[in-house]
């Protein structure tokens, strides 16, 4: 089992008991670390959502029954009050570490495909030539005025719920991944980010978020004006 088919069925499912990827697990120390991680995480993640209801709440909601319906009626809301301020706590701290995973992992996704780019060439669904990337392209409002270079692979792929158009091409620096998102996509993407392998850049282009990513020695700023005097948006 390759590295990406790997990390996707692992992202898919930390505690998985798939035969398959517990086999690639044991004979690759490097997908058992990950593995780890990832099941690491998703632990604490569970910890920290995991708020317990106080022991006594239901008795504290009628305590006070043989009260003058005055007090009841002060007391009641005050309970509520407090029961919806905990809520309220809950689902904020929940929503927060469920974003900052999305995050997370969304990073992630972008660091391996770019990192795998080369063995996704085989899967390319159809030539990349500028008519059809275009045509790809135009589904998210854009279009390259002229040939970027040569790009060998234009195929969609999702990265989290996000549906994106990954484009691959054959530089003098090696090989560039360039990620055009739908528009309005509001998760948080690094103006820098990089791993042992990779490094990439976010440009942002007409409520676009575009990311540039190639090898770790590669200069990305000539790449980075290029797109900005190449790659337009119409809406």
């Amino acid at each position: 089992m390759d590295e990406l088919e790997f990390r996707r069925r692992i992202y898919a499912d930390p505690n998985t008991t798939d035969e398959a990827v517990i086999a690639a697990a044991k004979t690759d120390t490097k997908k058992q670390a990950f593995w780890n991680e990832v099941k690491s995480f998703n632990q604490k993640l569970e910890k920290a959502t995991d708020i317990a209801v106080p022991e006594d709440l239901a008795h504290r909601l009628i305590w006070q029954q043989g009260i003058k319906q005055f007090q009841q009626k002060k007391q009641r809301s005050r309970r509520l009050l407090a029961v919806a301020a905990s809520v309220a706590i809950m689902i904020g701290v929940s929503f927060t570490l469920w974003n900052q995973w999305l995050n997370a992992d969304l990073q992630n996704q972008l660091l391996t495909h770019a990192s795998y780019a080369d063995q996704e060439e085989a899967h390319a669904d159809a030539p990349a030539d500028l008519t059809n990337v275009n045509a790809k392209l135009a589904g998210y409002g854009a279009q390259f005025e002229n040939n970027m270079g040569e790009v060998k692979v234009a195929n969609h792929c999702y990265l989290g719920a996000a549906k994106t158009l990954h484009l691959i091409l054959k530089t003098a620096q090696g090989t560039l991944s360039v990620f055009v998102f739908p528009e309005h996509e509001s998760r948080y993407i690094p103006k820098q980010f990089a791993n042992e392998h990779v490094k990439g850049s976010l440009l942002t282009m007409n409520d676009r978020s575009v990311v540039v990513m190639g090898e770790r020695d590669a200069d990305l700023t000539a790449w980075e004006s290029k797109l900005k005097k190449t790659l337009t948006f119409s809406i």
